[in-house]
Parts: structure tokens; sequence; C-alpha cells
């Protein structure tokens, strides 16, 4: 059976990244979805996506998925119809990145981790079902002209680089104190 892990190390990894002519689309999604078995599906997934040449850094946990990757542009297609044929993950948002100047990863890591985010919470404290809707850009600004509320959850570093306007923009250095100050 083929070792699901990387066993090359990063001269390796550059170089057959350099030999490899194929463009990549590098792109991220998440969803908070329940997982009954994070482990097993990370061996299923890290097969599939190997399988496709894709390089990234993945983390589920049993509150969902949470992935930053490169696909070559070519099996595109596959990868999301690979995604689309598992329930929990059918329709995610893909989040592409604009540009690429060089690549992205050199290697696929999938992780199982306690938590996708170090948020503080007990995963009993809140319903992963209980979503908000997603708005079009047109529709957000108009619920911000309407006077809506609207907490950036970023960090204090990340608000200094970028925020929405007017939004309450929370004091904190890490998302878990942002969680704590709302």
């Amino acid at each position: 059976m083929k070792e699901l892990r990387n066993i090359h190390g990063p001269a390796v990894l550059r170089e057959r990244l350099a030999k490899d002519p194929r463009p990549r689309t590098t792109l991220s999604f998440y969803r908070y979805v329940r997982l009954a078995d994070p482990v097993t599906l990370r061996d299923a997934l890290y097969a599939e996506w190997d399988e496709l040449g894709v390089l990234g850094r993945t983390y589920l946990a049993g509150e969902g998925i949470n992935a930053q990757i490169s696909v070559p542009s070519e099996a595109l297609d596959a990868f999301r119809e690979r995604l689309d044929a598992r329930p929990e993950f059918a329709g995610v948002p893909f989040k592409i990145a604009l540009e690429e100047q060089a690549p992205s990863f050199l290697k696929l890591t999938i992780k199982v981790r306690p938590k996708l985010v170090a948020d503080g919470l007990a995963d009993e404290a809140f319903d992963l079902t209980n979503v908000g809707e997603h708005l079009d850009a047109a529709t957000f600004n108009r619920k911000m002209e309407e006077g809506a509320l609207v907490v950036d959850m970023r960090n204090h570093y990340e608000c200094l680089i970028g925020h929405f306007e007017g939004a309450l923009l929370p004091k904190a250095e890490t998302f878990r104190e942002a969680v704590e100050e709302m």
C-alpha cells in the first residue's frame, strides 16, 4: 500500500515542481460540518488528491475542513467532482487566488486536529448547522447602507491590513481573544 504522506525533502520537492510544466490553480475553501471519522476521511482524501497532483495544507476536525491548496489547472474539474461526490463537501465555494508569482506549496499535507480553529469554545457551545445566509456583494453593500452591524473577526494585526468599513473591530491579538471579547 502506498504511504499516505510526503516522504521527500524540500530540495526534491522543489525540483519535482520545477519539472512539472502544468499551470496550477491555487484555491482555498472551508466548511463547518460534522465529520464522523476525520482520520479515515483524511486517508481517503490524501489518496484521491495525491493522484490528482494536489499540493497544499488541509486541516480536518470533527467540525469540518479548512483547505489551502494548489491543483493542476487541468485537474480542477476532476477535483471539484470528487469533492462534490462527498455530501458533506458538495458545493463548497472555492476562493480562487487572483494571481500566482511562484508555486504556493511543495507538498500535500492533510492533518487531523482536535479543532479547526483554536476558539476556546466547547463543541456543544454552538450548532454547526445554524449558519447565516451568504450575501453577494450588491446585497452586502445594500445591507451596510441600511445600517447593518458587521463584526470583523480578524485579529488586530489583520484588521490593520484591511477590514470592512464601519465594522466593529475586536481589539484582540488572536481569534480566541476576539471570541471572548464578543
